[in-house]
């Protein structure tokens, strides 16, 4: 089994110099260990009372993906062994055997992000998730595909920021795909519109985990119908209602994805198997004809959607 390596999507500056590192730690000289015996992240995180390895690796390559992590390994460490086949490996005859050591105190991750990703893990660990599952022309949606973005999240394989910056006026969340990171305003202040959000964005981002293809406007369809299944569950609305009521004052696109939703969570209380949202269901066809006339999600539309994997 080969090493598998990526690219990171945004630039890694190397060595890093913000903040300034305390010191460079070299693991090996003149192809023997410096310290006498075998060294790899972790023991270096304890020497130097670093509690969370991820704030070491983060700090010299600003990227948690196992394959970037190696790709910045092989480019700047120039490491060549794998000790398991999969990752690399320090070796005393790496070509640049250092790594910078952050300064006391660094975090990689700031108290909103740490909030963040509690949330995260509290709104994906609800039963909820579990109870619908639906395919489209495109995708496939399930239980594991929350399970598999909430065990990345556990891992820090993928990310959670607990940030407004960058994000558009009133979104309260977003998944950065090139990124890995899952974005989430103001984590502190929840809300039962926040944790349909969530789950709006996790099924972005199990969708990129499970590598499924599509383009952008497939991905909001299979989004809009999660969070819907979701707020229905939670909310415990007696089923068949009119998500066109005023009362309700949902937006189209919610009114149309409420519709399938009803669909998919009326065929779960009676099958196991997923729900089919077929091209020759009028509501799939005016749901996406409404996220296509979308001020924000019209001109990102036709692209494609990320699925990389993390």
């Amino acid at each position: 089994m080969s090493v598998s390596k990526r690219k990171p999507a945004k630039p890694i500056h190397y060595p890093p110099s913000a903040p300034a590192p305390r010191k460079k730690h070299l693991y090996a000289v003149s192809g023997k260990w410096a310290s006498g015996s075998p060294e790899n992240w972790g023991t270096i995180a304890k020497h130097y009372d670093i509690g969370d390895v991820w704030d070491l690796i983060l700090y010299n390559f600003q990227c948690r993906n196992p394959e970037e992590v190696n790709w910045c390994m092989h480019e700047f460490l120039k490491c060549t062994k794998s000790n398991d086949g999969k990752n690399f490996s320090f070796s005393p005859s790496d070509a640049k055997p250092e790594i910078y050591i952050p300064p006391i105190g660094f975090s990689a991750l700031s108290a909103d992000d740490v909030l963040a990703r509690e949330l995260a893990i509290k709104v994906l660990s609800m039963p909820e998730v579990k109870k619908f599952s639906f395919h489209t022309p495109v995708a496939k949606v399930s239980s594991k595909l929350y399970t598999d973005v909430l065990n990345h999240i556990k891992s820090q394989t993928i990310i959670c920021a607990g940030t407004s910056t960058g994000l558009p006026t009133g979104v309260l969340g977003q998944w950065v795909g090139v990124e890995n990171v899952l974005v989430v305003r103001e984590p502190a202040k929840r809300s039962s519109l926040k944790d349909m959000v969530i789950v709006h964005e996790a099924t972005h981002a199990g969708l990129d985990v499970q590598k499924q293809s599509m383009i952008t406007l497939e991905g909001e369809v299979c989004g809009y119908i999660a969070e819907m299944c979701f707020s229905i569950l939670v909310k415990k609305i007696p089923m068949p209602f009119n998500p066109f009521a005023p009362a309700l004052r949902l937006n189209p696109i919610r009114q149309w994805a409420a519709k399938i939703a009803q669909d998919v969570l009326q065929h779960a209380a009676k099958k196991s198997s997923p729900f089919i949202v077929g091209y020759t269901d009028s509501k799939l066809n005016f749901l996406e004809a409404f996220i296509r006339g979308d001020p924000k999600h019209g001109p990102e539309a036709d692209k494609d959607h990320a699925a990389d994997g993390v």
